[in-house]
């Protein structure tokens, strides 16, 4: 009696006249003709024992049934991705402790829970890219501590829970690109992080807290968002070998960009697209980018409540010196322009900026 044939590798696109034989299944790659592949029952892969490479990828998988993959339990890679899966049952991949990586991008996966991955002792790549999910449960990666990356792209992920990625300690790239995030900050991090690569492109961040705990971070995708500035000191725990996106975000250039512009200046050679990060507001410095403009042109106007009154400013000229003298309730950080005018009409500003004190009278 002859032995069953061993393989360890099965691609699996199945068409209407297509058969799956007790030992591999052909692919016709170049058949148009659409796939029938709704499901599998479970036993399926029964004689596929040592197999360690399942590609299920693009037929029109609806149903994963439990136990489908009972007895995969060498398998090292499955891949389901461009199916129409929309749900997952729990511990459906508890047997399969081997597992490094799972690719089910391209699905309709609303819903998944820590269950759902449980037994996945050793996964490294979980890629969920381009499903429907809107929320991820706190308990979702409870029991995933040896994962690598985590690819969340095209997704409809509005906000993350504090903490949410804590367990993932050995997290080194994270992918929430092309989702409706509209913050982000550090605390959806453990107190100890290995991140690498941070792909926030295509939200809607209007607000990005502290990311002090990412001090490996050597990659950070801020693109195509609401971004008009940046908090100080934001930068400053990157490693010298980094990479940033700033560009198509905007950037509102006051006084408010002081630190990310004096940042740019400093690192200008590991902003990808440099000239393509422009100033949005104000009006006068729309479109030009931000390496281009002075930092004396990042000015913020007064609320009219802390505006100095004129009326108690005293003008004086001594020799070919003209001096200002205005009395202040309050020293307030103020920026002052004095523009010269030749006769040829050229005219020449100069800006001075008052950074403000304690004191309460201004000369």
């Amino acid at each position: 009696m002859s032995k069953p044939l061993l393989i360890s590798v099965l691609l699996l696109l199945l068409h209407p006249r297509a058969h799956l034989p007790t030992s591999h299944a052909a692919a016709g790659v170049g058949d148009q003709r659409e796939p029938l592949a709704r499901t599998f029952v479970p036993g399926t892969f029964s004689m596929q024992r040592n197999l360690t490479k399942l590609m299920l990828n693009y037929n029109r998988l609806k149903t994963v049934l439990p136990g489908m993959f009972a007895s995969l339990k060498q398998l090292d890679t499955l891949q389901m991705k461009g199916n129409i899966i929309s749900h997952l049952p729990p511990l459906v991949f508890g047997n399969m402790s081997n597992l490094r990586v799972l690719d089910l991008s391209l699905n309709k996966l609303e819903v998944v829970t820590g269950q759902t991955f449980s037994g996945l002792d050793r996964l490294e790549i979980l890629k969920l890219n381009h499903n429907l999910m809107r929320n991820l449960s706190l308990d979702l990666f409870s029991d995933m501590a040896t994962l690598k990356e985590l690819h969340l792209e095209g997704n409809k992920i509005s906000q993350l829970s504090e903490n949410c990625f804590m367990n993932l300690t050995n997290l080194e790239v994270l992918n929430l690109r092309g989702n409706l995030l509209k913050m982000f900050s550090g605390h959806v991090f453990g107190s100890s992080s290995k991140l690498r690569e941070l792909n926030l492109k295509g939200n809607h961040l209007s607000e990005i807290g502290h990311l002090g705990n990412l001090s490996s971070l050597t990659k950070l995708y801020l693109s195509y968002n609401r971004l008009q500035t940046l908090p100080e000191g934001l930068m400053d725990t990157f490693s010298n070998d980094h990479v940033l996106q700033l560009h198509s975000n905007p950037w509102k250039c006051d006084c408010g960009l002081w630190y990310l512009h004096d940042w740019v200046l400093r690192n200008g050679q590991n902003v990808e697209m440099l000239e393509r990060t422009l100033c949005e507001s104000p009006g006068f410095l729309n479109r030009r980018t931000l390496d281009s403009v002075d930092k004396e042109q990042l000015v913020c106007r007064v609320a009219k409540e802390h505006s100095v009154d004129v009326r108690n400013c005293l003008l004086q000229v001594i020799g070919d010196a003209v001096m200002i003298k205005c009395k202040v309730e309050t020293c307030l950080p103020l920026t002052v322009k004095v523009q010269l005018q030749d006769e040829s009409g050229n005219v020449k500003e100069h800006v001075v900026r008052n950074e403000g004190t304690n004191s309460t009278n201004v000369a």
